[in-house]
């Protein structure tokens, strides 16, 4: 069977990730975006758990969906309890969802150490569970809890747990590598054998503990399992769960498979960038197929590659899953990597400026700029090496800094070259040196807004710079990024920001002309 399903607990399993808490409004905004993207299934929590997912299940039920369905997850009944008396149960019902997962202990040892109870008490649980959601109609879905640990432990009885719930009606086996610590060959072995035991069909529901979550949940694919349980981001307890943004590409581009994601797997990098916006976590930029990096090139010979043919150094093509190839410029760039920047912004050079610019490029980092973390600050060598201002203007500035009852004060002396060569002194006050030296400079009249100022130390340096100052600032509606050296904050400071004001006016120049042509 081609097909696999798609089953995201991000709501769930996800939510367990330290520092994550989904308002109601998020949960509900999640399962229209997960619709959208043609997720099979959506796991949306627990009901009566807490007052948010008791409210999220109620107005679940006028959000309308296109593909999705919605799982409500729950455990098996109580032992020594009757089902019917069961108030998770109740409370699944009252959801009217058609679809439930049930987490059941298919480890002996959990059954004994964790429940307090006996084996065949723990399979009369599976077996009640299932039953009761089956008999009114309930699409089941067995989550086998730590099933590869009791598969290493007791195969016999994690089989007979997976047997006691298919014979009660369970529509899918999901088996759970719960701890994270299985490693492929024996994910695969074990979904071999309960597919040769004639049990299914099988899921696998991987966590990431041991790094193996994808490649887990990959070689159970290839066994012959036909869903797969995943998160936006790789999201979940402890080190996270199998990446949907990973598995399903994979499955897609690498092993074939039929999904019904594959439409709309050009949203996935939207739908991620989402998920982090919503979670507060800082996009992992080195992801798999949807960080800011996993289509970055840096070094020349393969820029040089790329821009004959992508497929040279690129698995896939970024724009599949809604990236974007970058290239980057830094010291280990090759004339390559200046061309394709030109190029990606409709600047013409001759080989000579690009060769020109690569040698600025080299030297600057050699000084201790990072030009990866500071486009500006290229975009400010390229303006200056092509002249793009015109000659209008270049400022040179010095400055001295004291402190104030109101923070710190900053004299700051201008030097402009129009003509003239007279000094122009300003002032301003503020927080930190950038600040009052942002003030000084009447950036705040000129509409630039000072977003931060961040001040680190060159540990190992051959040259006088011994700090970096990375401003942060928005400016002409554009959100931009300088970085500045010196021997201490107030030198690299006046650096970055004299970079800004020539910048800023590179580009007012540049507007100007646009708009008179």
């Amino acid at each position: 069977m081609n097909r696999v399903y798609v089953y995201d607990t991000t709501l769930r399993d996800g939510a367990q990730t330290e520092g994550v808490s989904f308002s109601v409004a998020d949960k509900l905004d999640v399962v229209a975006r997960l619709d959208q993207l043609g997720v099979d299934y959506i796991e949306g929590g627990w009901p009566g758990s807490n007052a948010k997912d008791l409210e999220f299940f109620y107005r679940l039920k006028s959000l309308p969906l296109r593909h999705s369905r919605v799982v409500a997850f729950t455990s098996t009944r109580r032992k020594g309890q009757k089902i019917e008396q069961d108030e998770p149960m109740k409370m699944v019902l009252g959801t009217d969802l058609a679809h439930c997962a049930v987490v059941g202990k298919t480890w002996d040892f959990h059954v004994e150490k964790a429940l307090q109870t006996d084996l065949q008490e723990n399979l009369a649980m599976i077996r009640d569970t299932v039953k009761f959601l089956k008999d009114r109609d309930i699409e089941v879905l067995f989550d086998a809890e730590h099933f590869f640990d009791g598969y290493q432990h007791n195969s016999a009885y994690a089989l007979e747990a997976l047997y006691t719930a298919k014979n009660a009606g369970a529509d899918w086996l999901i088996l759970c590598d719960t701890n994270g610590g299985s490693l492929p060959s024996e994910v695969a072995r074990a979904v071999a054998d309960v597919r040769t035991n004639g049990l299914g069909p099988v899921g696998i529901h991987a966590h990431n503990d041991g790094g193996l979550a994808i490649a887990n949940t990959l070689f159970a694919v290839d066994a012959g399992a036909t869903q797969v349980q995943v998160t936006v981001n790789g999201l979940g307890e402890r080190c996270g769960n199998a990446d949907l943004c990973s598995v399903v590409p994979n499955l897609i581009h690498k092993m074939k498979r039929d999904c019904a994601m594959g439409e709309r797997l050009r949203e996935l990098k939207s739908v991620s960038e989402h998920l982090y916006t919503l979670t507060g976590i800082k996009p992992d930029a080195h992801q798999p197929y949807v960080g800011r990096s996993a289509f970055a090139h840096k070094a020349g010979i393969h820029v040089s590659a790329v821009m004959r043919d992508p497929k040279l150094y690129e698995h896939l093509a970024p724009d599949a899953v809604g990236n974007e190839r970058r290239v980057l410029v830094s010291e280990l760039s090759g004339a390559s990597n200046i061309a394709f920047y030109l190029e990606s912004r409709g600047i013409q050079a001759t080989s000579a400026q690009i060769q020109e610019i690569l040698r600025q490029v080299k030297s600057a980092e050699q000084m201790g700029y990072v030009l990866e973390q500071a486009p500006e600050t290229l975009e400010w060598i390229v303006s200056r090496a092509l002249a793009l201002g015109k000659g209008k203007t270049f400022f040179h500035a010095s400055a001295q800094c004291h402190s104030v009852e109101q923070g710190i004060e900053c004299h700051w002396q201008w030097l402009r070259d129009e003509g003239d060569h007279q000094m122009k002194p300003s002032v301003g006050v503020g927080r930190t040196e950038t600040e009052a030296l942002f003030n000084a400079a009447g950036f705040g009249a000129q509409g630039a807004t000072l977003i931060s100022a961040i001040t680190t130390e060159i540990i190992h340096s051959d040259q006088s710079a011994r700090c970096r100052v990375r401003v942060e600032f928005e400016a002409l509606e554009r959100y931009g990024c300088v970085m500045g050296i010196g021997y201490d904050s107030l030198s690299a400071s006046v650096d970055a920001l004299t970079q800004m004001a020539e910048l800023l006016q590179f580009r007012q120049v540049q507007k100007t002309t646009e708009t008179a042509v």
